[in-house]
């Protein structure tokens, strides 16, 4: 199997992950989005994901923002409670 290249980050986007690493100038209260409509807006495009810096280095649903309004879409349509767990796991 080829070995896929992975984008080689600027500075500035390495920066401004580091800088967004501390939880509590990141951390978004979920709960206030379950009955909002822009969970919804998402198109499902994935667009955003090869653009998105922290998709780059982990490669992981919950790593870009399209992923992240798919698992929170999943929860809340599903009725599964929005633990703090779930949360922190959002930005691991």
């Amino acid at each position: 199997m080829p070995k896929t290249k992975k984008k080689k980050l600027k500075k500035h986007y390495i920066n401004s992950v580091v800088e967004a690493s501390d939880p509590t100038e990141r951390r978004i209260n979920f709960k206030e989005y379950t009955n909002n409509d822009l969970i919804k807006a998402c198109a499902n495009c994935s667009m955003c994901r090869d653009e998105c810096p922290t998709y780059v280095v982990r490669e992981a649903e919950s790593f870009f923002a399209g992923g992240r309004m798919r698992i929170l879409r999943t929860i809340v349509e599903r009725g599964f409670p929005i633990t703090d767990d779930f949360v922190e796991a959002m930005y691991l």
